[in-house]
């Protein structure tokens, strides 16, 4: 390959050596070898290698002599050109003689063919010859001189391939003529009329300053430019793309599970104000989507766990800028939803004021726990898979403590832990019981076993004796009534198809994804409606 010549060969031996890539990398030239002579022997040896050099050799010979001739375009008989007529002048091609000798003769009579060509023709030259035919000794060449004329047009023109063209470039000699003192080159002519061309003078204007006025009124001039850009952009967005402006009620309830439109106008004017602080997680802010419909992007995916993929082709945006949206906005509503909102638990006083009448007989009650747990991905490493495996559930889960209180509101959502803890353990760790004050009273599931760590803890009694007693029987239906709420918030929590089944790459969000989901739940209706008559619910 690097043998190979960069410049024009000559076959004249007298001319120098063509430049070669090697002549760069090497210094010098290398000759390469000649190819190896296959035989027809070699089909039939042993030697595989020269049987499969010789098939070789037999396709590109017949490449070259079947195929190839079927690719040259015929031009010289192809394209339509006018017949030689009875007294056109032309120039007679004469072998061994230099073109400026060739000389001129006039037809005298022409023969057509069966297809209306001219195929020969008479001539008489001027002064010696007469009466031969132009195809025996005398061949039409590239050009006619007509009488009538100072034009020289061409009549014929010669395909390269051709054998024709090949004997005339053989006749007029190219090789031989030597370059002399006052040759030039194209690109030395290109240059030199570049050289002589007259340069064109601008005109010196004296720039005055602006006035006032006139910056001012560019000022605004820009100014309304820029305005009706984005205007476009806005437009432009809103024609080509899924957004929640325009939404009915109903699809922003199914799509995200706030109740209502107006609830959803809250969340993002809360959100509104940190719009200067989000720092996106992908490394870049997203600007080709508006601030509201990421947020509408984000709860959807929340509350429908619908793929990026999915999503990207809604708002008709790339999977990484969806990626880059939910995996910032988690947190920021769960800023603003969660850690603004439910750091604390309400107090006794507080919760009398909403408790129901289920919970005359509790009026010290606190808060209701349960532990509920939630799929996820298998871990890679065998000591992830035994803690995060429930024996008790049959799968690989994080297990979290969600408490409500007497309102069915959920007020405290502890940490995820892994699956194969127990609930006191959870109990302990979680730091729910620095929350609680001494007086306050806890309900819970009988499978809670805390009466040593809480003495005020209210669970219902155990089936030791095959049946309980009436006392039993009763603590155990008013604890039953009371706890349903929040088996009834758990329900809730699960409506969000996202906690259904959480994704390796999510398991490091799965915290802050479950306290979100809480954060929601209570920006629904409430779960009791008792003390709510004035609420309206659609």
């Amino acid at each position: 390959m690097n043998n190979r010549p960069i410049v024009a060969a000559s076959d004249d031996p007298a001319d120098l050596e063509a430049l070669t890539p090697n002549h760069f990398l090497l210094q010098r030239k290398v000759t390469g070898l000649p190819p190896g002579v296959f035989v027809k022997e070699d089909h039939l040896g042993r030697k595989h290698w020269r049987k499969v050099q010789y098939l070789t050799e037999i396709f590109w010979k017949r490449w070259i002599s079947e195929y190839l001739p079927t690719l040259t375009e015929r031009e010289k008989w192809l394209k339509d050109q006018r017949n030689v007529r009875v007294r056109d002048l032309v120039l007679i091609m004469e072998e061994n003689v230099p073109r400026n000798k060739w000389s001129l003769g006039r037809v005298t009579e022409v023969f057509v063919g069966r297809d209306s060509r001219v195929r020969s023709a008479k001539k008489t030259p001027q002064g010696r010859i007469e009466g031969e035919k132009v195809n025996d000794n005398f061949k039409f060449i590239a050009f006619e001189i007509r009488s009538n004329s100072k034009r020289t047009e061409m009549v014929y023109c010669f395909a390269p391939s051709c054998n024709e063209y090949k004997r005339w470039i053989r006749l007029i000699r190219r090789g031989d003529r030597m370059p002399g003192k006052h040759s030039r080159t194209l690109a030395e002519l290109v240059e030199q009329a570049q050289r002589n061309k007259p340069s064109s003078v601008e005109k010196e204007t004296e720039q005055r300053p602006k006035t006032t006025q006139e910056v001012i009124l560019e000022a605004e001039l820009d100014l309304a430019k820029r305005e009706l850009k984005n205007l476009e952009n806005t437009l432009h967005y809103k024609n080509r793309c899924c957004t929640v402006t325009g939404l009915p009620g109903d699809v922003i309830r199914m799509e995200t599970g706030l109740p209502t439109k107006e609830v959803f106008d809250i969340v993002v004017k809360h959100a509104l104000r940190f719009k200067d602080f989000i720092n996106y997680l992908g490394g870049w802010k997203v600007e080709s989507i508006t601030f509201e419909d990421q947020i509408f992007i984000t709860l959807m995916r929340v509350r429908q766990n619908y793929t990026n993929l999915h999503l990207a082709q809604l708002f008709n945006c790339s999977v990484a800028t969806i990626a880059n949206i939910i995996t910032t906005f988690i947190h920021v509503l769960h800023d603003i939803l969660f850690k603004d909102i439910m750091t604390s638990i309400p107090s006794q006083d507080k919760n009398k004021l909403s408790a129901p009448s289920s919970f005359s007989q509790y009026g010290s009650c606190r808060i209701v726990i349960d532990c509920t747990d939630i799929e996820v991905a298998a871990p890679k490493l065998m000591s992830q898979k035994n803690a995060t495996y429930s024996s008790y559930r049959g799968m690989h889960s994080f297990k979290v403590i969600v408490g409500v209180a007497p309102n069915a509101v959920i007020t405290y959502v502890s940490m995820l832990y892994l699956g194969s803890i127990s609930d006191k353990a959870i109990v302990q760790e979680s730091g729910l019981l620095k929350h609680l004050t001494p007086g306050d009273m806890i309900l819970a599931d009988k499978g809670f076993l805390i009466q040593d760590i809480v003495p005020h803890g209210n669970i219902p009694p155990f089936l030791n004796k095959g049946t309980l007693t009436e006392s039993e029987a009763r603590a155990t239906k008013a604890i039953a009534r009371c706890r349903i709420h929040v088996e009834r918030a758990n329900t809730r929590l699960k409506d969000f198809r996202i906690l259904s089944f959480i994704s390796s790459y999510l398991r490091c969000y799965a915290d802050v994804l479950f306290q979100l989901c809480a954060a929601l739940v209570n920006l629904q209706f409430p779960l009791i409606k008792e003390g709510c008559e004035d609420m309206v619910f659609e």
